[in-house]
């Protein structure tokens, strides 16, 4: 009748364009498309069934080892409903693509195309902002941390990265998406850390994020667990953050610095090579040495911050002890203004770290404090010294340690004469 037989001829015309185009479609594709003659409609329609069901099952399982950027275009535009289409699992192409290493470098042309078709609904960006029941992260976010074996079974993250470049410069990156706690809690993932790196060099602010309701941690204070993430993590705070010292004195609400949990999870040694590396590459704003820059010495911090891993630091950064900060202080008078806690909760001077002030730079002793304009042994006698009890007298023992080290600065640099 009339009506088969336009569909006759529509389908006709249809299937003939696609044979003639069949080399720009996968292998797949091309067999359903080699045939000599098709007379029935019959034949047609189990042809372009199979031609879209082929079309459709070819997305989901994208492989960049077979198909090719203009392969899928081809398929989008000659089945552009396949595009919509969900698997057994409702997981759409896009989100099949972002788990798998094979495939993930086709999320930006899915995510394009998907955006004019609405995949997910209007402002999902094509189906990248569209969550997985299992992870509840979305298809950009798992793009940013996932390190599974299918989707790193070289274990090299690289095609991930690329993919999340990509999408940045396209627009499709956006700031809440991966400035996210969910996100950030993955930093000391060693296998994520070239897209954080690229994620903080983006957006520095995210190193400023408490990923952790209750601790108040900073990323840095997770990626202290892993040495690879914390030098990294370190590297981009001091560039973008040098009077922080990227935050790598930031206390915690349990008091912990970043130096401090690197210390405890990767020894003094691993530690402190990350944070000596880390300064080296920053050392217009914030390394060690002369031209340090507005955030002072690594030791001035670690007096004033993390006085218990002085011992631990001040052999390695010895040169610092001569180095004054930018208010012309000395890590001598830092030590002697910021006492700290110890296990019975008062606040002593720490002597053995005073001791070793001296013993390195004896000097000190005649440099008044230039805030206070008080001598070295005056800070402590000018001061009380805090127990739970209340307040109780200065720290005679501090006062004795510096006069004895140099009783001459009694008479505040003039000899006394007969």
């Amino acid at each position: 009748n009339h009506s088969n037989f336009v569909k006759l001829q529509s389908m006709n015309e249809k299937f003939s364009i696609l044979q003639k185009e069949r080399h720009e479609f996968p292998l797949e594709m091309q067999e359903i498309l080699f045939f000599d003659t098709i007379e029935i409609l019959h034949t047609y329609k189990t042809a372009m069934v199979n031609l879209y069901k082929s079309s459709k099952d070819i997305l989901h399982n994208l492989d960049d080892g077979k198909h090719t950027e203009q392969m899928v275009c081809k398929i989008m535009e000659s089945f552009p409903r396949a595009i919509q289409e969900t698997d057994l699992d409702g997981m759409f192409p896009i989100q099949k693509a972002a788990l798998h290493e094979r495939s993930v470098s086709f999320v930006p042309l899915l995510a394009l195309k998907g955006k004019k078709r609405n995949i997910g609904g209007r402002g999902y960006l094509g189906g990248l902002l569209l969550e997985y029941d299992e992870t509840k992260l979305t298809v950009l976010q798992t793009i940013a941390v996932s390190t599974t074996r299918r989707s790193m079974p070289n274990g090299s993250e690289d095609k991930y990265l690329n993919v999340l470049k990509q999408l940045h410069s396209m627009g499709f990156m956006p700031e809440k998406e991966l400035v996210n706690v969910k996100v950030l809690r993955h930093v000391h993932y060693e296998k994520c850390k070239k897209r954080f790196r690229f994620l903080f060099e983006k957006y520095p602010h995210a190193l400023q994020v408490s990923i952790s309701r209750d601790n108040r941690d900073y990323p840095l204070h997770w990626a202290a667990m892993s040495p690879k993430s914390f030098q990294m993590c370190l590297k981009v705070g001091m560039r973008k953050y040098p009077n922080e010292f990227g935050y790598l004195f930031q206390h915690n609400a349990k008091g912990q610095t970043a130096l401090e949990i690197a210390v405890g999870c990767l020894g003094i040694s691993k530690a402190s090579k990350c944070i000596h590396n880390s300064m080296i590459s920053n050392s217009s704003k914030c390394g060690p040495g002369p031209g340090t820059g507005p955030a002072g010495t690594l030791l001035h911090k670690i007096v004033e911050f993390a006085p218990r891993q002085f011992n631990n630091f001040v052999i390695r950064y010895s040169h610092c002890l001569y180095e004054k900060d930018q208010q012309g202080c000395l890590p001598l008078h830092i030590a002697l203004n910021h006492p700290y806690r110890d296990e019975s909760g008062c606040m002593p001077y720490s002597q053995v770290s005073v001791e070793l002030l001296l013993m390195a730079h004896g000097s000190a002793l005649m440099e008044k404090d230039p805030i206070t304009g008080l001598y070295p042994f005056m800070i402590p006698a000018a001061k009380k010294r805090i127990c739970r009890g209340g307040d109780m007298d200065c720290n005679l023992t501090t006062v004795y340690t510096l006069l004895r080290l140099n009783p001459e600065v009694c008479s505040c640099g003039e000899r006394w004469t007969d």
